[in-house]
């Protein structure tokens, strides 16, 4: 009985990463791609 609670408990956590990690990863591509369309955008401001 706990072994299979115990596996049904990993399987659980494994499903949440598998969604997760994805979601996260996508996440921070845009806000790195919108920080890099701001950098290009106001290049001078940078300099300064």
């Amino acid at each position: 009985m706990r072994a299979g609670l115990r596996g049904c408990l990993l399987g659980v956590m494994q499903g949440i990463l598998v969604v997760l990690v994805p979601v996260l990863l996508a996440g921070f591509a845009l806000l790195m791609d919108k920080f890099e369309a701001a950098i290009l955008a106001e290049p001078e401001q940078i300099e300064t």
